[in-house]
């Protein structure tokens, strides 16, 4: 527990990083623990000490965040924030220590969006959005911090799009696509921008898929696939850019469905859910793979549906079930998970209805209704 030796302590957050990487969070949290006892008891005068203890801390709500334990990640979040914030006002020269405070409120807001807390995340982006914002522009020569405030637009964004707004959230998702794109442009090998460009290219284009622009969204979902094609196989050993390639994918062939072309839907969905399948079964411990795993599983049921093939439908129908009913029994604090089951009761219901077997139809369609 010597705080001094810089090397060890570096080496502590790079296999909590790891642990990360690999969707190990409850071994990366054992790690944010040993950091939290080791810098818990640093005063203001520490520097170096609390930037450390904020990002552990930071870590580890970010990390409770994902595996859905939201009440105790908001605790974490919070008391980075406080750390932050106790920084910026001791070292106000040091725009680090500002941006560091930016990035606390966002994973504070991240979880209020999670829980469905709109107002209160909406708030919280905002003020982060006003910090990135300053730092931009302060900074005009620091790629990260242009970066930065393209994402606090997209975050904001979000909100407004999950409040139906969405006006303002495509006037912020075009300016968050002029900023990531510049970046994508002058540093073509960062692959943190290339996936930035590419999310901001969906986050415009799932708007015009809303509003039934099909072309126009075709167009771009397929300019973001092949970013994302790029950056996996670039990357093949992270799992996140494998994902982000799955979604890509996804995507596309929502628009094919979208336009009835069954044939092309199908090819893409069972490409994408072979990959969510690889994720699902090589990090178990992650409930985001597993729930992409059966949202794909979805997805090529209701193309068999549609086509008539009830027995297929039903078979993939109930393999989404089951995923959907153990996320929802293992992650209560997660509201998505339990929506998620209702609607997975509803589409197995609806099999059954339509092969006339009324009763077990009712017995599902009710499951559902009590939960709604």
């Amino acid at each position: 527990r010597v705080t001094g030796d810089k090397d060890f302590i570096e080496r502590i957050f790079d296999t909590e990083e790891k642990n990360r990487n690999e969707n190990l969070f409850d071994v990366a949290m054992t790690f944010c623990d040993e950091l939290i006892a080791v810098f818990s008891d640093c005063t203001i005068e520490d520097e170096y000490g609390l930037n450390n203890l904020t990002k552990a801390y930071f870590r580890k709500g970010d990390a409770l965040k994902i595996i859905c334990h939201y009440d105790e990640a908001l605790i974490y979040f919070i008391k980075s924030g406080e750390i932050d914030k106790k920084l910026v006002e001791a070292y106000p020269e040091n725009p680090t220590y500002l941006r560091g405070y930016s990035v606390s409120l966002e994973g504070l807001a991240g979880v209020y969006k999670a829980q469905n807390k709109l107002k209160e995340a909406l708030k919280l982006y905002n003020e982060s959005l006003a910090i990135s914002k300053k730092l931009a522009e302060a900074y005009p020569e620091n790629p990260d911090y242009l970066s930065d405030y393209s994402i606090s637009l997209e975050k904001v964004a979000d909100v407004y799009k999950a409040q139906n707004k969405l006006e303002e959230a495509v006037k912020l998702y075009n300016e968050d696509l002029a900023i990531s794109k510049k970046l994508a442009d002058d540093y073509p090998d960062n692959s943190d921008y290339l996936r930035g460009y590419s999310i901001s290219l969906v986050n415009v284009t799932d708007v015009y898929k809303v509003q039934n622009k099909l072309e126009e969204a075709l167009s771009l979902y397929n300019e973001a696939l092949a970013i994302w094609k790029r950056i996996a196989e670039l990357y093949p050993e992270n799992p996140t850019y494998l994902r982000g390639y799955s979604i890509s994918l996804e995507r596309v062939a929502d628009v094919y469905k979208a336009q009835n072309k069954l044939t092309e839907a199908l090819s893409l969905y069972n490409e994408t859910l072979a990959i969510s399948k690889k994720l699902a079964d090589d990090y178990p411990d992650n409930p985001d793979y597993l729930r992409g795993y059966s949202v794909l599983l979805e997805r090529v049921a209701g193309i068999y549906e549609l086509q008539n093939k009830l027995k297929e439908a039903l078979s993939l129908y109930n393999e989404a079930l089951a995923i959907k009913k153990k996320l929802a029994d293992a992650y209560p604090e997660n509201p998505d998970y339990l929506d998620g089951y209702s609607i997975s009761l509803g589409r197995v219901a609806g099999i059954y209805e339509k092969q006339n077997k009324l009763e077990e139809a009712l017995s599902l369609y009710n499951e559902a209704l009590a939960i709604w």
